[in-house]
């Protein structure tokens, strides 16, 4: 399970769904969640987690599609498998693996030091409360 650090900038909730806004250094990212304990406040540092299988690799931003947790990142190493490919992310410092099918990976041309954008669905990141 990847994990990076984040403090809370916005908190939105309308009935049971909750819309947090947070910041991961210079970047943004946003999560939902269903079970926001009230403890939880604006400026609070949390742990985010993400698990690998999770986060979707791009060369590009895209302002055409729904995810709109698009972070900036480098590839920091890779390991490529027979089926899969760990592709390690430097993201702000953090580590973050991304997996993905080796065809993509092959597809992509992805070698290490690249630029690439780690897309994460609102919906596949959960808060770690301390």
């Amino acid at each position: 399970m990847n994990s990076l650090r984040a403090s809370i900038k916005e908190i939105r909730t309308i009935d049971n769904l909750t819309l947090v806004n947070l910041a991961i250094s210079t970047q943004n990212i946003e999560l939902w969640s269903l079970e926001l304990p009230p403890s939880i406040t604006i400026d609070d540092e949390v742990d985010l987690l993400v698990k690998s299988t999770d986060i979707i690799l791009s060369k590009h931003i895209n302002r055409d599609i729904s995810c709109t947790n698009q972070l900036e990142a480098n590839i920091y190493s890779i390991e490529k498998g027979v089926l899969l490919s760990s592709i390690v992310l430097d993201i702000e410092g953090y580590k973050l693996e991304s997996l993905i099918s080796t065809f993509s990976f092959e597809s992509m041309v992805l070698t290490k030091g690249d630029p690439i954008y780690a897309l994460i669905p609102q919906s596949d990141i959960s808060i770690r409360y301390s």
